[in-house]
This record gives structure tokens, sequence and C-alpha cells, in this order.
């Protein structure tokens, strides 16, 4: 049995035709788009023991959804098999990276797929692909549209920290996690901090703040997505709903985690390769961005529009 793993690729690489290598158990093919652009990578992996990779079908309950297949295929893959592929995906990554124009090899949403030979069983197979998908279109009444613009065109105060806000939500949806933290951390630091910058002073002023802890406060009343809640847990080595200092404390200490890189491997730390081990913290640090901006317009006058002509 195969393994094929294949990701999407971003970059501005023209190549002759497609390549392929071979080495070890595993098979490497770049492959090009009609413009001979690299635009993916395909792992094939001898799988030496069938048990690492079990592949199905389940069969849909209830109504189906339009053109939807009567079956989901589901499948498992041993762990450390997958980690070995994606360490080598990385390092290919980062290695290219450095030579030519590769903006990235999205390793963190392959699509996965078993590749039967000559006499094994076939059994259901198809390629599963991960995704976190796109945010759904949202439609906006008129009326609300136009009561935001109005609101936005006296905004002026808020363009420097809402800019922070929006290019966090850009790392949010492509999955850079530690990106998003920093953007809605500055916001906090922003309307909380009061000018301080240094850890130590920033954490106490932001406790000083009645806008932030009801913020916080709004925070451990809520309902949030387990995952989230549970990476705060054990960051937090906590298991009851954690205080405002203790949560202001994370904030400030991720931040200056975060900010700095020692290359010491035997010392986790922060990297465009751990995003996912930080979305916990990034999901707080979003609610409190965004509540605590969205309370600041409710004090802003919107403008008034005239007659159109």
């Amino acid at each position: 049995m195969k393994l094929k793993v294949r990701c999407d690729v971003q970059s501005e690489v023209i190549l002759q035709r497609r390549l392929e290598f071979k080495a070890n158990d595993r098979a490497f093919a770049f492959e090009v788009d009609s413009k001979g652009l690299w635009n993916s990578l395909t792992v094939l992996i001898d799988v030496k023991d069938p048990s690492k990779v079990r592949w199905g079908t389940l069969d849909v309950e209830g109504p189906l959804a339009p053109n939807q297949a009567p079956f989901n295929i589901v499948g498992s893959i041993d762990r450390q098999l997958l980690d070995s592929v994606i360490a080598e995906i990385q390092t290919l990554e980062s290695a290219l990276s450095l030579f030519m124009p590769l903006r990235q090899i999205n390793w963190r949403y392959p699509e996965y797929e078993p590749v039967f030979e000559e006499g094994e069983e076939q059994g259901d197979s198809g390629a599963v692909h991960f995704s976190r998908g796109k945010i759904p279109p949202q439609k906006i009444v008129e009326k609300t549209f136009v009561s935001i613009v109005g609101i936005g065109l006296k905004a002026q105060s808020l363009t420097v920290v809402a800019s922070f806000w929006r290019e966090g939500e850009n790392d949010w949806v492509a999955g850079k996690f530690i990106n998003a933290f920093f953007n809605y951390y500055f916001v906090l630091e922003g309307l909380y901090g009061n000018r301080k910058t240094h850890d130590k002073h920033v954490k106490p002023e932001m406790l000083k703040s009645a806008g932030l802890l009801a913020q916080i406060k709004k925070f451990n009343s809520g309902q949030h997505p387990v995952q989230h809640l549970k990476q705060l847990a054990t960051m937090l080595s906590v298991s009851t709903i954690p205080t405002s200092e203790e949560l202001v404390g994370l904030l400030v200490s991720t931040r200056g985690m975060l900010h700095h890189f020692q290359n010491n491997p035997n010392r986790e730390q922060g990297s465009p390769l751990v995003h996912d081990k930080y979305e916990g913290i990034a999901y707080l640090a979003r609610q409190l961005a965004h509540g605590s901006i969205l309370e600041l317009t409710r004090s802003i006058s919107p403008i008034a529009f005239g007659p159109r002509p």
C-alpha cells in the first residue's frame, strides 16, 4: 500500500516540466500548471504496515443535501507516519524558499488518499481534503450597511487600532494564529496599556482598566469552542474559570515569549511551524479585541447623509 499526500503550492516558480524525485521509501512530485508554474507537491509513501492507514466509507444518515453522495469517506493515518511526512515537507518549504520565490507549501491542510497496489484488497477509497474553509458570504441589510458607513466616516480615532484587528482577521482565516494573536494583542495593548511597553508595566495597567475587565467578564460568561478553552486551560494549568489576572497575565507573557526566538530545539517556542498550538490564546485575544472596539463605536455619533441627487 502507498499513501499519497498532496499539498497546494503558492509560488512564482516556473519549471520546464513536471519533476519527480525518489528518496528512500518516498517519491516527491512537483506538479506544474499549463504555464509551467509550480502549483502543487505530491508525496507518495510506501507503507509497509497496512494497519497504519485505515480507509473506508460511512453512510450518511438523514436527508441528503443537493449533489451530496450517500456516503462520506473516512480514514485514519498513524500519527507518527503523518508527522514524518509533514516534517519533510516543512523542511523542503523552508529550504527552497531561500533560493526561489516560494510563498507557501500548504502542509497544514493537505489532501490524503491511499493507493492500493496490485493484489491488495482495494476497499473503498477516495481523497480526503482538510481545510479551514472560507468565511461564508454575509448578507448585510442596506439600512444596517448605511448605519455602519455613517459610523465609519466618523471613526478616525479607531483607524489604527481597527487596522490591527483587520490584519488579525486575515491571519486568523489563513490559520496563522501567532500572527493573529500579535495583531489582536496590539489592539488590547493600545487601548489598555496606557502607553507602557514592558511586560511588567503593561499587565498592571491592563488590570486597572474597567473596560478590559468588563470584556473578560463577558468572555468568561459566554459560550466558546471547547478546543479553544482546553488550550487556554492547558496554558494556564487551571481547571476552573480563570480570573482576570490570570488571563491578562497569560496574554502578556505569551506576547513576550512569542516575541523572542532562541533557536533552541529543546525548548518549545513560537515559529511559523506551530501556529495551531496558539489558536486558543489567539481566540481569547480576538474576542477581547473585537468586543473592545465595538464598545468604543457606541460613543460615535454617525454622520448624517444628505439626500441623493
